[in-house]
């Protein structure tokens, strides 16, 4: 009898794959996990790895889950495709009680599943999508999409699922001591977030939501610890420099004391003092930025509207958006235009305005819808 011996090298070339070729490795791993998924009960798998989240849906997790292993199992070669088709296939199944944000709670549930138990690596939030984009194109105009888009789908997730959960997503495990403060964190990520989504600038939307974080939280002991983590999270997953070097702001042909908002506080307190020494009967509370917007609307003060709003924390909604009657009421288009843009909104206004019957500060209103359907 005669022994050949295979040098293990001589089986593989160099367009080859070693796994397949020796017909191990990830996709009989699969084999095995589909076949264990299918004589297991659902509420087995349920509690082996989704306890305790939606339990109520488990029927939901778990088909998606098998379907998503055995289709691969079978052979299909893209493990994000193969996902997607899990989705179609049975998300209509239960749409009697699965809507929007609680499908991307399911999504991110399942990818997270497969990611940490079958080494299955998807993007819940991905969707398909054709070859519609040239060199020249926009891919996030050309889907309709953009930074708020993204922010808000986030933003959802943030508030749905637990810190604990979460927390990876979005936060570098950095070794011993790094996940401290985990709740203060994620907190102080959602409300920035959630400023943003309401059209604060960023810098002005983090400040706020590390106010909100101070007063939820114990704050001096953390906050030092934690606001570099934040401010990188959202520079890593957001695109967002809330730390913008203050070289940067500048051109050539830029004002670096207007760029950084210096001097401006100045100018606006002599602006008020002198228009209050006009007025003697009508006084405004310096500490008030939410009153003073008003007056600045109220008065076309483009440049002050800015200020109190990205800097002084006023807000353009307050009072049934009160800034925004003051400019309609007095025809002031520009200062009505920009307090929409940083974040008024016109519905707000024009409820109050009608119920009230407020006619010349309706047809303001409506000018200044018009002029922002022209920019």
């Amino acid at each position: 009898m005669k022994i050949v011996k295979e040098d293990i090298n001589e089986k593989f070339t160099e367009v080859s794959d070693p796994i397949k070729d020796m017909d191990i490795g990830l996709p009989e791993f699969w084999k095995e996990q589909a076949k264990i998924l299918g004589r297991t009960p659902v509420q087995g798998v349920y509690d082996k790895y989704f306890s305790p989240y939606l339990k109520t849906h488990l029927n939901l997790l778990v088909g998606m889950l098998y379907r998503t292993v055995d289709d691969l199992a079978k052979g299909a070669k893209n493990e994000q495709d193969v996902f997607e088709n899990a989705c179609r296939m049975f998300m209509p199944r239960y749409r009697y009680n699965v809507d929007s944000a609680l499908k991307n709670r399911v999504k991110r549930l399942v990818a997270k599943v497969l990611k940490e138990q079958f080494n299955i690596v998807v993007d819940p939030l991905k969707k398909i999508v054709n070859e519609k984009f040239t060199e020249k194109s926009d891919p996030l105009k050309d889907m309709g999409i953009g930074a708020r888009k993204i922010w808000k789908e986030h933003y959802k997730i943030l508030t749905e699922f637990a810190p604990v959960v979460t927390y990876k997503d979005y936060f570098e495990d950095k070794g011993r001591g790094s996940n401290e403060f985990i709740s203060p964190k994620i907190y102080w990520l959602f409300n920035t977030l959630k400023y943003m989504i309401k059209d604060y600038s960023p810098k002005m939307a983090f400040e706020k939501a590390r106010k909100e974080s101070e007063e939820a939280f114990e704050p001096e002991y953390w906050r030092k610890q934690i606001r570099k983590e934040v401010a990188d999270s959202l520079k890593k997953h957001f695109s967002v420099d809330v730390n913008e070097s203050v070289n940067e702001k500048f051109t050539q042909e830029s004002d670096p004391i207007r760029d950084l908002g210096i001097g401006i506080k100045a100018e606006f307190n002599k602006w008020l003092t002198e228009y209050m020494n006009a007025h003697k009967d009508t006084q405004y509370n310096r500490d008030n930025p939410n009153g003073l917007l008003i007056l600045c609307a109220y008065k076309n003060q483009a440049r002050f509207i800015e200020y109190l709003i990205t800097q002084e924390g006023a807000n353009p909604n307050h009072d049934s958006a009160a800034a925004l009657r003051s400019a309609a009421f007095n025809d002031n288009v520009e200062a009505g235009v920009l307090l929409v843009k940083l974040g008024a909104k016109i519905n707000i206004a024009k409820k109050h305005v009608i119920r009230w019957k407020q006619s010349n500060t309706l047809i303001g209103l409506t000018k200044i819808k018009d002029a922002l359907k022209n920019l």
